[in-house]
């Protein structure tokens, strides 16, 4: 999928999905963090990795700021 494609290996839509709380929470990172961790079993420390190539953003069909967004989940650790 073209989430799926980025060149550093970085879980998109795991990431997505949990930045998606921080809106439905009013601003909780912690709460990001909880389910990148507990559901996804992922690490928030994966958004440090990109390089913000834009490389995901021009394949994005939903045109989303991936780079703003793992940049602010990066800001929750």
């Amino acid at each position: 999928a073209y989430c799926d494609s980025c060149p550093e290996g970085i879980p998109i839509p795991q990431l997505l999905d949990s930045y998606n709380l921080f809106i439905l929470t009013n601003g909780d990172g912690q709460a990001v963090l909880r389910r990148l961790r507990n559901h996804w079993g992922v690490s928030a420390e994966e958004a440090t990795k990109c390089t913000a190539c834009g490389q995901c953003e021009l394949l994005c069909t939903q045109k989303l700021p991936i780079i703003e967004r793992l940049e602010e989940i990066a800001s929750f650790i």
